[in-house]
């Protein structure tokens, strides 16, 4: 259930993948895309969560309608406290922690999430290996 009641929020794609992982983690990774999309996502704005899956690997695209994340910019909010602004302005560096920590969890799944260029607003892509093995965090 998400808190978003002046957004629209919808999810395309396949409905179910088998995929090997910690639930709660994977549950995480899309929480914080979620919880980012909607901060950054002006009422009446839409947010979309499409899933794929292609050979071995899925893939979930979380879009929206809201700013958008500049060219030079969409390294740089994965990394730790990072403010693309000043603290007084609604940024996609927020309180600088969703983003690291989406992007960790995913790698620990042997998966990957980057931000990629969009027409209209953000779009993370998360990609997470099929019906794998998932692998232990430890660096």
């Amino acid at each position: 259930a998400m808190l978003a009641p002046s957004l629209v929020v919808t999810r395309t794609g396949v409905a179910a993948l088998p995929l090997t992982v910690d639930p709660v983690r994977i549950g995480q990774i899309l929480s914080n895309l979620a919880d980012n999309a909607r901060r950054h996502t002006p009422a009446g704005g839409s947010i979309t969560f499409d899933v794929q899956r292609s050979g071995t690997t899925a893939t979930v695209v979380v879009g929206d309608t809201g700013v958008g994340v500049p060219a030079a910019q969409r390294e740089r909010i994965f990394e730790r406290l990072v403010r693309l602004d000043d603290a007084r302005s609604r940024d996609y560096g927020g309180a600088g922690l969703g983003l690291p920590i989406a992007r960790a969890l995913a790698r620990a799944h042997s998966g990957e999430l980057v931000c990629t260029e969009s027409d209209a607003g953000a779009r993370f892509v998360l990609t997470l290996p099929v019906g794998g093995e998932p692998t232990v965090a430890g660096g």
